[in-house]
């Protein structure tokens, strides 16, 4: 009876799966993927920002003692 119950739920989870699967077929342009370096400001500091792969730069912004925030472009070095 346990093998059963066990073949019937692996069936109905096998139909089920095509109707609740995502829908991946938005005609967006957008990456998902973005591969970054981590570079130090200086070397003997703790400061660091990110050069993502198209260039751009991204800073850590620091509120309330802790970093909480990425920001774009450039910030004082």
């Amino acid at each position: 009876m346990k093998k059963f119950k066990f073949i019937a739920f692996f069936i109905a989870v096998m139909t089920t799966m095509p109707i609740l699967q995502s829908c991946l077929d938005d005609d967006s342009s957008s990456d998902s993927l973005v591969i970054g370096t981590i570079n130090l400001i200086s070397p003997d500091s703790k400061d660091f920002y990110f050069t993502l792969d198209d260039g751009k730069t991204m800073f850590p912004m620091e509120t309330d003692g802790s970093v909480t925030r990425i920001k774009t472009g450039n910030a004082p070095l």
